[in-house]
């Protein structure tokens, strides 16, 4: 059941009543308005940093923000974190930035996905003076034809640049070449070696040790002299090493290698070399079977950080970070991280009075921190210049009417306003916190829907197996106050003892607070070993035994789709929507409160307009049915609407339909309107209101819409004149919004609508590249990284595909991190291997 329940929630609304003037689609900066920046960090991934021999630290990567000031792909901070004003780079750099160096001069030499610094063609390599601007001095000319993975300064100011490239400034070179102060090549280093990509380098004295891989890909820790020439004397290891900052020298010369194991049956480890390239058995330690290590630093003492994407070292506890004593064992005085990092650490650094590590992370340690976390020398977070994030740290899925104005949110969040709140939370009519509601620990994984019943109480559904340290699996109910109603314990009525539930896509309520659950359930009392759409659960959470669901077969043939979405009609019966892929049969279907099929309901066949559709309320008491069809390779994937009433009589035409400008309803006001949320090839998300008869309304205006590292809109809640929207945004029309902001819109909701969104994606690997499917949503873009946050390949496509292949080489040693963006605006990360 994991990771089965990170799905979408678009909308779920009830109206309450607050009045406020302003232009339609505008923020309401009254609401929670002390949300106004970032508290720490930035805004997207950080994939390197570097602490000046003044304490002041260099950040690069994929951000556009720190704090809340504009601040393109890399910033230069103050040791208290403060931002450095005297560096300025604004918006001139144009792409990411993954690798950074500083030259004793002060200057920055910077390489990345880059093409432009302001008007000038840089191609991913270019030189910065102390304040930012483009030394115009360095001359790279075309710069290099493929990926660059490490800089490296000498003391003489000539650069070491390591990659996987053929050639620079048009003349070949094999993936290692030295350039003189200037960027021209120094001509007196000439590396002739097998090696035909190397990932990390460090000097050993005068001497250079690589990482790298040879065109047998068989990889490889070598040693060159100064001139490039191989050293015989070096006892070359090889091994597995897939990721840059594989390599870390010691004061004594010995050599920290961060490996990978061939097979999987091996344990992946820190090996260190002796300074003749030797293993050295003095040192032993290991990690957990499915680690990533992506950097090594040593500090002053000689003990060794570590950090990347693992849970264990040895049989101790460590997530993600870890310090290691002198001899390959973990330094029990090191706080180590006990809780779960959300995302990768990718780099770390030592500065004078401690540690800072950045990554894809935005919670280390049960820490709010937006990719940026600074540690003292123990571990302990260094709270100087820290401020917790206000709105919510992390996304929030669901909002739903708590009484008196107030409402509750539910999702993926651990704070709210600086305030430790675990996944849930009621916040008052304007978004202030409203302390009497206190689940504790909560649920320990994600909510992402929330049900309230007739009596107060919430049923919350989502990702998680306890509530406050008490079993219960994906559904619990909680009272008012956000205690657990123990009484209560959904799935083990239909799943006794086991945890084998075959597909739960979502819930709804019935009028009587029933509780329908919904997806592909496997049966285990009623007829045990059959797959069921549905089961009913009485409101002490026994099972409904009169509720027997219609069997799959009776509806389809040639397989078992899922429930797509449902609704539970007035007199008790129930409208189905199934998601289409090769079955034949019924697509919407109805049943009688029994659960069995409503044969008065008329047929609308399986592969109407092909995959999922949706089941939208409007206005007069029917829906709106969404169906998403492909039509070829060259065209996008369209989302068409159509209108039909609670008797099943469809219309023919479609009332709307996405187009070439692909997009999604999300919900419909009490007068026929409704709102499309647009954008998803783009850096910003937009929403759009239309017409009942489908026209633009142009009354309406977003502005520059929704932004930040996953942008996405989950759900939103009508009050009177105005929207309050939650996702994962991080600002709206400019303004900083902690994936919750409220703007102006006239018009009343229509009707509550709950509704979950899956996203059947498959990701995986072959020796030549990443492939992924989207059963579902088209996808627009994929970016492949490695674990250390290079950027490996990617692919943008302003038309909706439902399949893209990347060509990364021959990737089977590696671990990837590939990030999918679909058209409905969710980004799937994936690690695989």
């Amino acid at each position: 059941m994991k990771n089965l329940f990170r799905h979408i929630i678009i909308a779920s609304f009830l109206a309450v009543c607050i009045s406020g003037n302003a232009q339609e689609g505008a923020n309401d900066p009254t609401f929670n308005p002390i949300d106004t920046s970032l508290g720490n960090g930035t805004n997207d991934a950080i994939s390197d940093m570097e602490v000046q021999p003044d304490g002041k630290i260099l950040l690069a990567g994929n951000f556009s923000f720190y704090k809340n000031i504009e601040s393109h792909h890399i910033v230069r901070l103050n040791a208290d974190r403060s931002i450095d004003i005297s560096f300025n780079v604004g918006a001139l750099i144009d792409g990411y930035i993954d690798e950074i160096v500083v030259q004793n001069d002060g200057k920055i030499l910077i390489s990345g996905g880059f093409t432009h610094y302001g008007n000038n063609e840089v191609n991913g390599f270019a030189r910065l003076n102390a304040n930012g601007s483009l030394d115009t001095t360095f001359n790279t000319g075309p710069g290099f034809n493929n990926k660059v993975y490490k800089l490296l300064i000498q003391p003489d100011n000539k650069i070491l640049v390591a990659g996987s490239f053929s050639s620079y400034n048009g003349v070949a070179c094999y993936a290692v070449i030295r350039l003189n102060y200037d960027g021209s090549i120094d001509n007196s280093f000439a590396m002739n070696s097998s090696i035909t990509s190397v990932l990390d380098i460090v000097f050993q004295d005068d001497k250079i040790i690589i990482a790298g891989r040879g065109s047998a890909n068989s990889y490889t820790v070598k040693r060159f002299l100064s001139t490039g020439a191989e050293d015989t004397t070096f006892y070359s290891w090889y091994g597995n090493i897939g990721f840059r900052r594989s390599l870390e020298i010691q004061q004594d010369n010995k050599i920290l290698v961060a490996s990978w194991p061939v097979s999987f049956e091996e344990s992946p480890s820190i090996v260190r070399l002796n300074a003749n390239g030797r293993v050295d058995s003095s040192f032993s330690g290991g990690l957990s079977s499915d680690a990533t290590i992506t950097d090594i630093v040593l500090q002053e003492d000689n003990k060794i950080i570590i950090v990347g994407e693992f849970t264990n070292y040895g049989s101790a506890v460590a997530h993600s970070a870890a310090r290691l004593n002198t001899n390959g064992q973990l330094d029990a005085t090191f706080n180590t991280p006990l809780q779960k990092v959300d995302y990768p650490i990718l780099v770390a650094a030592t500065r004078s009075d401690g540690l800072l590590f950045g990554g894809m992370f935005t919670m280390y340690n049960s820490i709010c921190s937006n990719y940026l976390i600074a540690l003292d020398n123990n571990g302990n977070q260094d709270t100087i210049g820290y401020d917790n994030d206000k709105g919510a740290n992390n996304e929030v899925s669901v909002i739903v009417d708590a009484g008196g104005g107030n409402m509750l949110l539910g999702g993926n969040f651990t704070h709210y306003n600086g305030v430790a709140k675990n996944k849930l939370t009621i916040i008052n009519a304007d978004g202030g916190l409203v302390e009497s509601f206190n689940p504790g620990a909560g649920p320990d994984g994600w909510v992402n829907q929330i049900l309230r019943q007739t009596d107060g109480r919430y049923i919350i559904v989502g990702d998680f197996n306890s509530y406050n340290g008490i079993p219960r699996k994906n559904i619990a109910r909680i009272n008012a106050d956000g205690s657990l109603d123990e009484s209560y314990n959904a799935l083990t009525a239909f799943y006794p003892g086991s945890t084998n539930f075959g597909i739960l896509q979502g819930a709804r309520l019935q009028s009587d607070d029933k509780l329908i659950i919904y997806g592909v359930l496997y049966d285990q009392v009623i007829q045990p070993g059959q797959f069921r759409f549905a089961i009913r659960i009485n409101i002490d959470g026994t099972l409904d035994e009169t509720f027997t669901m219609v069997a799959p077969n009776q509806v389809v043939t040639g397989g078992i789709p899922l429930v797509e979405d449902l609704h539970v009609l007035s007199d008790g019966k129930i409208i189905f929507s199934l998601q289409q892929y090769s079955s034949s049969g019924r697509a919407i279907f109805r049943v009688n409160t029994d659960g069995s099929l409503d044969n008065s309901f008329p047929l609308i066949e399986a592969g109407f307009n092909n995959y999922n559709h949706k089941l939208l309320p409007d206005a007069n008491g029917g829906f709106i049915i969404s169906s998403q069809m492909s039509s070829g390779t060259n065209t996008p994937n369209i989302i068409q609407y159509r209108k039909m009433t609670a008797d099943g009589i469809l219309e023919t035409n479609p009332f709307y339909s996405t187009g070439e400008e692909s997009g999604e309803i999300l919900f419909f006001q009490a007068d026929g309107k409704f709102f499309v949320y647009k954008g998803m090839y783009l850096e910003n998300q937009i929403i759009k209101r239309f017409n009942s008869d489908g026209t633009a309304d142009h009354t309406f205006n977003s502005g520059d819409g929704f932004r930040g590292f996953h942008k996405r809109i989950n759900t939103a809640f009508f009050q009177q004149d105005k929207i309050i929207i939650a996702g994962s945004f991080e600002r709206y029309d400019g303004a900083h919004r902690s994936r919750i902001v409220r703007i102006t819109s006239t018009g009343t909701l229509n009707a509550d609508k709950p509704e979950i969104k899956a996203s059947k994606v498959i990701i995986y690997k072959n020796n030549e590249g990443v492939i992924v499917k989207s059963m579902q949503q088209p996808i627009v873009s994929v970016q492949v990284y490695d674990l250390a946050g290079k950027l490996l390949a990617s692919d943008a496509t302003t038309i909706g595909k439902s399949e893209i292949s990347l060509q990364t080489g021959n990737t089977k040693p590696a671990i990837l991190i590939v990030k999918a963006t679909l058209a409905d605006g969710k980004v799937i990360n994936k690690k695989i291997y």
